[in-house]
This record gives structure tokens, C-alpha cells and sequence, in this order.
């Protein structure tokens, strides 16, 4: 989980994201500070289908 979270209108430094069930405006959600998603074993599985799936994808990066 993230250390903070901004908020908006000021992006006050809070401990998590206020709920928005009622407020008609929606989340007031700004940014956090960096955490990490996928543990390690996570980051090696993706990186393996990502070479694996660069073996049968056409090269696209060059194309107008």
C-alpha cells in the first residue's frame, strides 16, 4: 500500500483516499507516493510473457 495520498482540491497529504458513496462529485483521489504492485515473482512471470509474446508480434514501432 502507498505511504500517502493526495487529495484534491489542495492535495492534502492524507493516510488514505476519503470514501465518495455520498459525495456527487466523485473521488477526490489526486496521486500517491510510489509502492509497489507486483512482488518479485510477479515482475518474472510478466517479464516472461512479455518476451514471449515479443516473439510473435510484428515489429509495429517503425510503421507510418
Amino acid at each position: 500500500m502507498p505511504e500517502y495520498v493526495r487529495v484534491l482540491p489542495d492535495f492534502q497529504k492524507v493516510a488514505k483516499t476519503p470514501p465518495f458513496k455520498d459525495n456527487n462529485e466523485g473521488s477526490l483521489f489526486a496521486y500517491t507516493s510510489p509502492f509497489q504492485v507486483f512482488s518479485q515473482e510477479g515482475i518474472d512471470v510478466l517479464n516472461k510473457i512479455i518476451a514471449r509474446e515479443e516473439k510473435v508480434c510484428p515489429d509495429i514501432s517503425n510503421q507510418d
